[in-house]
């Protein structure tokens, strides 16, 4: 078994130690994250800080059905939300018995349908799961298992996420003028700094009213970034992203003036 995936499924284990804090058998002075509640229905809360230890007002948490097994599968209707206060505090309710998985997703009416953030790890109790698949990536959709026992509550979790790496360029012509509103084919290349090869996102993306447009990428490496857009085609020069960072100032000028 990987060491992501030891990490991922590592949260089944907390329930163990739950009813062993609850029975008392660890040690007296440890502050158990679990409390005991009336049903069958828990809680699970906690709060979330950046890799500096901020909190983190307005991340949109959900947690969803894990069908470990393979066996089960489940929509996004199938998923508990809580969106975080002004000091990072988040408390999802009514969680029935079982397998969850724990990711972020996108606020209701944001501009990009992806979370602006990645889960670097989460704190319950003594233990720290890290979620990431592979190494040196850092995505909203890399899903944290854990299990919830029956009239269990989860409590004090901690959840640390980190900004995702992303690529905000400017589209323009030769003269200067910006691309504005068109649908544009973009692709975007990664070599990998640990050596295990290369890989790369595409797809058509609209600039915005100043000829922006902006793309989430998940892996440290070096990237390179192609527009097309009709017949016009412009590729940037090689740049490096490490975890956290953000090219924000790349320009993608075509050799060309605009149509009259």
């Amino acid at each position: 078994m990987s060491c992501q995936r030891f990490f991922g499924r590592i949260g089944l284990v907390s329930i163990a130690i739950a009813v062993c804090a609850l029975l008392g058998c660890g040690d007296a002075e440890y502050e158990s994250p679990f409390s005991l509640a009336e049903g069958d229905e828990a809680v699970f809360s906690g709060r979330v800080v950046d890799e500096k230890g901020v909190p983190v007002e307005g991340l949109q948490l959900a947690i969803q059905p894990d069908g470990i097994d393979g066996t089960e599968s489940h929509t996004s209707n199938d998923a508990l939300e809580a969106r975080t206060g002004k000091r990072g505090h988040f408390s999802i309710t009514d969680i029935r018995p079982g397998a969850w998985r724990l990711f972020l997703r996108p606020l209701p009416g944001g501009i990009i349908p992806e979370s602006d953030y990645g889960i670097l790890s989460i704190k319950i109790g003594e233990i720290s799961i890290q979620p990431g698949r592979y190494l040196h990536t850092l995505s909203a959709f890399d899903p944290t298992s854990f299990s919830i026992t029956p009239g269990v509550h989860v409590q004090d979790v901690k959840v640390t996420v980190q900004q995702r790496m992303q690529v905000r360029a400017k589209v323009v012509f030769r003269d200067g003028t910006p691309l504005t509103n068109e649908e544009v084919k973009i692709e975007i290349r990664t070599r990998h700094l640990d050596g295990y090869g290369r890989g790369g996102v595409g797809g058509s993306l609209r600039t915005d009213a100043r000829g922006h447009f902006e793309k989430y990428v998940n892996r440290i490496g070096f990237y390179t970034v192609s527009v097309e857009y009709d017949d016009l085609s412009v590729r940037s020069e090689e740049f490096l992203l490490r975890a956290g960072e953000r090219r924000e100032d790349l320009v993608l000028t075509f050799d060309s003036a605009p149509a009259p």
